[in-house]
């Protein structure tokens, strides 16, 4: 029975993603931008559509509101991916073949490698005849998923052409005049290509590294042997001290430095291995030194195929993205995982103080689709265990995100207590500071993103003031440069490169809020954007965006920002507050240079804690020594008012004798 159920789980996953392909592959974009303005203009339609609950009956019940609700985020999803002028550009592609299978047309493509090398698998393309421009109405165009980005220059694609499915309780395909066309295309040599990219401690990252050891080193309930099935034989159980021993001897990264990180590989027979697609290259080299000339470049897909199914059924530990864990690779193994750990599961199912689930449709918003699982969970009485000891940020860093965010419970480990970096001899690059800087806030056209040139600017000679002074930073790529706004990070991304060179991308992460989640440098600029009077600071204003930003630092976190825009919010009014009682702020003037030279910094040093504790024990030792003069001086004009005291007194007692 077991068995069976083994078998039986791929192949309904494996029904459920089809379906759920067969959908979205075969909706008409024109109609969802259509339906979009619609929505904008009236709110939209709600037929169909159940609010969010926190418990239900069974399965059946619990699909049944989410999968519209899913299906609305998809296509608010695609709509978005027209005003992202970064994601979107225009291709061509030669179709080198196309055949069916279980219902889907798989196309390989030939294109450029420089596109090739942009997409990824599960990509969503929009595949067209003619190039989408103004003024004209396409007729022939269809989505597209990215199946594998094949070999060199050439993308596999997944279509669905059978129709358009419009109805979901049916979900059958509707007669497409279009699609079929689409389909007669595929026998020309060219086709348009449009990308539509979706979105993107407390030791977390530990405690998997403790459950993978944990289930690695588990030992099963039953075993498998020639006598048949039979239960381990245990020894006596251990004393929890001789537990302890033993997990620390077993995974010595649990309490500290992993010994496998300061063994670098020398000639690969060393305990490294390659991984994903540098290991599939391996083994189809391989393939292709053993097989024949004739046919091989045919069947080199097929082999890809089949190489990738095996290491994964090979594999112990099988790391993948949320998103590819969908793919059609997963279901088409010939067995299931035992465990299964999602790391940041706060970007899929919501942490009250980090970032919010991802929700672009405000039509499936308004039915809570946006209520996390993780806040379900709770309302529906699930008990929730909170990691109180961060080891990641200095403690000048963690003191506000504590109080502001954790009611003052998260605590400091001891090995980030002594954190020094040599930057911090300088308070305007301590690990907390705020820099206040009045740019001017714009929106480019057709976009619902904003850009700050001004704080760019800042954040550039900021950049390049640290890299002179230290250089390490010019490449340990230990720093960061975030933004909540995309438009923002894409400008920052093209200034460095103006300014220090194509390889600044190696050195200087910049990416957004939400795509450096669970992720740390030694050093993150966070640039805030925003600087109006009276007109709001948008989603900034999200506590949780802004719990992320600033506490993505280990050693330093420096944000720039309008503090007058920032203050008309509550959590950003104390954080400013917070810097200038801590005296971590500077209202930085234009021109943005004249901050940064010699004479300006050095009034901005910080003292050394050593310089000041041992200028403490001096004046301390002074004071010590004042106060020891100035007792001895009083117990000796003491003793000579005794001693005239009583010579008085005894001459006139004599006296008076």
């Amino acid at each position: 029975m077991a068995v069976e159920k083994a078998v039986a789980a791929p192949a309904a996953s494996l029904a459920t993603i089809h379906r759920f392909q067969k959908i979205v592959l075969s909706w008409d974009y024109l109609r969802l931008v259509r339906e979009s303005t619609k929505k904008d203009a009236k709110g939209g339609t709600t037929a169909g559509l159940k609010h969010v609950k926190n418990t239900y009956k069974d399965v059946e019940e619990y699909i049944g509101v989410f999968e519209p609700l899913l299906f609305e985020e998809v296509k608010a999803l695609i709509i978005q991916g027209r005003d992202e002028e970064d994601e979107t550009d225009w291709q061509k592609g030669a179709v080198a073949s196309c055949a069916e299978t279980d219902e889907f047309h798989n196309v390989s493509l030939v294109v450029l490698d420089e596109f090739r090398e942009r997409v990824s698998e599960n990509d969503l393309l929009l595949l067209s005849k003619e190039k989408f421009q103004e003024g004209m109405t396409p007729s022939t165009y269809a989505f597209a998923l990215v199946e594998q980005r094949g070999g060199r220059e050439t993308l596999t694609l997944r279509t669905f052409l059978s129709g358009e499915v419009k109805h979901l309780d049916k979900a059958e395909p509707e007669h497409s005049q279009r699609l079929l066309r689409m389909l007669s295309v595929f026998k020309t040599t060219e086709s348009f290509l449009w990308i539509l990219k979706g979105p993107p401690g407390t030791g977390k990252t530990q405690t998997i590294l403790g459950l993978l050891n944990a289930v690695l080193h588990s030992a099963p309930g039953r075993v498998q042997s020639k006598g048949g099935i039979s239960a381990p034989k245990h020894g006596s159980e251990l004393q929890i001290q001789d537990k302890y021993c033993h997990w620390i001897k077993a995974s010595p990264w649990l309490s500290g430095a992993n010994p496998r990180d300061l063994i670098m590989p020398v000639d690969g027979d060393d305990g490294f291995y390659p991984t994903g697609n540098e290991l599939v290259e391996q083994k189809l080299a391989g393939v292709d030194r053993s097989s024949s000339g004739a046919g091989k470049q045919g069947s080199r897909g097929a082999d890809r195929d089949r190489i990738r199914a095996s290491i994964l059924d090979e594999s112990a530990i099988v790391f993948s993205t949320l998103s590819f864990s969908g793919s059609s690779l997963f279901s088409r193994m010939n067995r299931v995982f035992d465990v299964v750990i999602i790391d940041e599961a706060a970007q899929a199912v919501g942490d009250p103080v980090q970032l919010p689930a991802t929700v672009i449709s405000s039509t499936a918003e308004r039915f809570g689709y946006g209520t996390s699982l993780f806040k379900r969970f709770q309302e529906a009485g699930f008990p929730v265990q909170m990691l109180k000891i961060q080891y990641r940020m200095h403690p000048e860093i963690s003191i506000f995100p504590s109080k502001e965010f954790y009611g003052g419970f998260l605590e400091d480990g001891e090995s980030v207590k002594k954190t020094r970096s040599p930057w911090h001899v300088y308070r305007c690059f301590g690990p907390f500071f705020f820099f206040d800087v009045d740019g001017v806030e714009s929106q480019p056209s057709g976009s619902g993103s904003w850009v700050n040139e001004g704080e760019v600017e800042f954040i550039v000679l900021l950049y390049h003031k640290l890299a002179s002074k230290y250089e390490d930073l010019k490449s340990s790529s230990q720093l960061a440069v975030i933004s909540p706004y995309r438009h923002q990070v894409k400008l920052l991304r093209e200034r460095f490169r103006a300014t220090f060179g194509e390889q600044s991308d190696q050195v200087v992460d910049i990416n957004t809020v939400d795509g450096f989640q669970g992720r740390e440098k030694d050093i993150a600029i966070f640039s805030c954007v925003r600087a109006n009077s009276g007109k709001g600071i948008g989603f900034v204003s999200d506590f949780r965006r802004m719990n992320v930003g600033i506490t993505r630092a280990r050693s330093s976190v420096l944000v720039v920002g309008s503090a007058s825009t920032l203050m008309q919010d509550d959590h950003w009014k104390n954080l400013v507050k917070s810097a200038q009682d801590r005296k971590c702020y500077y209202k930085v003037g234009k021109p943005y240079g004249a901050f940064f030279n010699d004479a300006n910094l050095t009034k901005l040093r910080a003292e050394d804690p050593r310089k000041k504790k041992a200028q403490m024990v001096d004046e301390l030792h002074s004071e010590m020594a004042v106060m020891e003069n100035t007792a001895v001086d009083n117990v000796d004009d003491n003793a000579e008012g005794n001693e005239d005291y009583g010579m008085e007194g005894d001459g006139g007692g004599n006296d008076d004798d």
